[in-house]
């Protein structure tokens, strides 16, 4: 009888082998759930690194592509300058209704050839263009004011000049370095009496971009896209335009008549 009753009451203390595997089953479950939340730990920070070793190299390629477009430009920056001091150019500035343009303008062409610029071209006090490199090609800049440039008003008023824009004439994208021309520089009170311009393609800095992995462009501050790496990204607004400022950016004529259509990019925070 005792041995009985002490078989029972260990029967009644040992689980049910169903209660068992319920437990198994428990632990299994989280130590699976475990396992998958280090691995998405890991996963995560994982991609953590990676983001921030893509974001490092962007912005060293962005920085090393910056300075690049910089030094090209500077290679053009005294150019003007150089030019606005040369005496054949005063000379005929001085006078230009009397004298025949032609020695200038095959001067200013070979500047351009031997300096690798596009055009070069003197404009008079009022900004009308009096002798240019071009001066033989159909769409020449001879006899074009320019006085709505800011490359003039900047030059007329003594300083050196900046603008990037489409040329009104030749539709080709450029950058213009100007600068002034005086007649009589040792007056105190001196104003210019001409201005001396040059223009710069940029073609050649697309170009090596385009042998990078990275995509680039340049945005002026409406956000047009004014270069880039993809031609199709080329004349066009980072930004969908309104209608307002689609018609403010027509009165500068900085981008002539391009529909300046939206990119389709998205710009994330």
């Amino acid at each position: 009888m005792r041995l009985e009753r002490h078989a029972a009451s260990t029967e009644r203390l040992s689980p049910s082998p169903a209660k068992s595997r319920c437990w198994r089953l428990a632990w299994l479950a989280l130590l699976a759930l475990g396992l998958l939340a280090s691995m998405w730990q890991a996963a995560e920070i994982a991609r953590e690194r990676a983001l921030a070793e893509l974001k490092e190299d962007a912005e060293n390629e962005l920085r090393l592509s910056a300075a690049n477009l910089n030094g090209y430009l500077l290679r053009f920056d005294y150019l003007p300058q150089m030019l606005a001091t040369r005496e054949g150019v005063r000379r005929f500035l001085s006078s230009p209704q009397s004298q025949d343009p032609m020695a200038l303008n095959l001067l200013l062409d070979r500047f351009r050839f031997t300096s690798g610029v596009s055009d070069v071209y003197l404009l008079d006090k009022e900004g009308t263009t009096i002798a240019a490199s071009n001066w033989h090609r159909p769409n020449t800049f001879i006899g074009h004011n320019y006085a709505f440039r800011s490359y003039y008003t900047q030059a007329i008023s003594g300083r050196q000049g900046r603008f990037y824009g489409l040329g009104t004439q030749s539709l080709e994208r450029g950058y213009f370095f100007s600068a002034p021309v005086w007649l009589d520089d040792t007056s105190p009170d001196a104003t210019p009496d001409g201005v001396m311009v040059v223009k710069v393609l940029l073609d050649e800095v697309e170009q090596s971009w385009a042998e990078q992995d990275a995509e680039l462009f340049v945005t002026d501050r409406d956000a047009i896209i004014f270069m880039a790496s993809r031609p199709e990204l080329r004349m066009s607004a980072l930004n969908a335009l309104s209608a307002t400022e689609r018609e403010a950016l027509r009165r500068t004529q900085r981008y002539a008549m391009e529909p300046l259509a939206y990119s389709g990019i998205v710009v994330e925070a």
